[in-house]
């Protein structure tokens, strides 16, 4: 959050449910410490493997009240001062099998 500590936050593969603090699912999502008011930027990078939909976002209060929920479809577009440029990078597979960055 806020360009912080990456937090790993795993989430469901084939159903929707709460992420977990691991990639077993047997331990609670994951606490992060929110010190200050105002808009906050959350990065969402998906892994390999992640599941198929990322349905919405939900931040909770240390009582578990909801004080924030995105959902996908009414999510508001990122301005755009905010967005970088992915750099130019492809992926070739080769006859061999092995793969090159170019």
């Amino acid at each position: 959050m806020d360009g912080g500590e990456h937090i790993p936050f795993h989430i469901p593969i084939g159903d929707f449910g709460a992420s977990s603090a691991t990639a077993t699912k047997d331990a609670p999502t994951p606490t992060i410490e929110v010190a200050e008011g105002g808009p906050h930027r959350i990065t969402v990078t998906p892994r390999e493997g992640a599941g198929v939909l990322l349905d919405r976002i939900m931040l909770r209060d240390e009582a578990g009240k909801v004080v924030a929920e995105i959902e996908a479809e009414d999510a508001p577009p990122v301005p755009g001062e905010l967005v970088a440029a992915a750099p130019a990078q492809r992926f070739r597979v080769i006859a061999d099998g092995k793969r090159t960055a170019s």
